[in-house]
């Protein structure tokens, strides 16, 4: 889905399917929406955005559950992790910014969903609010991949970073950090703070500023 960073072509059905009988018709585009709306923007207008892109992953949802239906009918996926992730989240209208624009380090753009998939039926359906980041996928596949490959049976397998983490058989860490240009960001289970600089136009110098949300605001 490149992040949906590519054509949210979904057909309209998707869309509209999402709408309320007293909303107005979901916009029809197809190129990414990439805008920033102003503090009293009609409200609709961000709406609008939330159903295009709601509708497009409905259509990843379809086209998900038809891959691993074939990836069932593998002899190999007895053995095969999968990861699916995405690299980025999609602002739709939250804090007046659709699309990327200046990556500003809230919520919607670093919280991205995570889905792990192991060959051992028994583990399907877990379920995690543990926090997690990017090195946490590099751990996982390494161990997953120096594991010996004679083994064969669900209870031989190693067990993975990630769900060693979910099922708490490893210390889970209290908070993540993203750091971005002039800005980082900070995470725990139930506050996300935002710290930024920003230039004074009359000293020219960049102050440090910061912005704190208790979950789920």
């Amino acid at each position: 889905a490149r992040g949906m960073a590519g054509e949210w072509d979904a057909p309209y059905d998707y869309r509209a399917r999402l709408a309320d009988l007293d909303d107005p018709p979901p916009p029809t585009y197809v190129a990414p929406p990439e805008q920033h709306l102003a503090v009293d923007a009609d409200p609709d207008i961000a709406l609008g955005h939330g159903q295009a892109y709601a509708g497009q992953v409905l259509a990843l949802d379809e086209c998900l559950s038809l891959f691993l239906i074939w990836l069932n009918e593998l002899e190999s996926s007895r053995r095969a992790l999968w990861l699916i992730t995405s690299p980025r989240g999609y602002p739709v209208g939250e804090h007046q910014r659709v699309g990327p624009l200046d990556n500003a380090l809230f919520n919607e753009l670093v919280q991205v969903p995570l889905l792990v998939r192991l060959p051992d039926p028994q583990q399907y359906g877990l379920r995690t609010l543990q926090l997690a980041q990017s090195f946490d996928l590099f751990d996982t596949i390494t161990q997953w991949c120096n594991r010996d490959m004679e083994q064969s049976g669900p209870d031989d397998q190693p067990t993975a970073h990630l769900l060693r983490l979910a099922r708490g058989l490893e210390s889970h860490r209290s908070a993540t950090l993203t750091l971005g240009v002039h800005e980082q960001a900070v995470r725990t289970k139930y506050w996300f703070g935002r710290r930024y600089w920003e230039s004074d136009r009359i000293t020219a110098r960049a102050e440090s500023r910061w912005q704190l949300f208790v979950k789920p605001d």
